[in-house]
C-alpha cells in the first residue's frame, strides 16, 4: 500500500484528528484514512448532483424559451397600477 506525506498540518487539526481517533478507537493513521475514504466516496455525489442541477437549469431554459412566459415582475407591476 502506498504512502502519503503530508507537511504543514495545522495543529488544531491535528488534535481533532487525535481526538476523533480516541473515540473511534482507531490509530491516528487509521483515522485519516477512514476521512479520506469518505471525503473520497462523497465526490461522485456532489458531481451527480451537479450535473443534475445543471440538466434542470437546461429544461427549465428550454421550457422558457418554448412557452415564452411574461415577465413576473411586469405582471405584478401592471396588477398595481390597476
Amino acid at each position: 500500500m502506498p504512502t502519503l506525506y503530508v507537511r504543514d498540518v495545522p495543529e488544531r487539526l491535528v488534535e481533532a484528528l487525535k481526538r476523533d481517533a480516541a473515540r473511534d478507537q482507531r490509530s491516528v493513521s487509521a483515522q485519516v484514512v477512514h476521512v479520506l475514504e469518505v471525503y473520497a466516496h462523497a465526490w461522485p455525489a456532489v458531481d451527480e448532483r451537479r450535473a443534475a442541477a445543471a440538466r434542470i437549469a437546461q429544461a427549465r431554459a428550454r421550457t422558457a424559451a418554448a412557452h415564452e412566459m411574461p415577465d413576473s415582475l411586469a405582471l405584478l407591476r401592471e396588477d398595481r397600477d390597476r
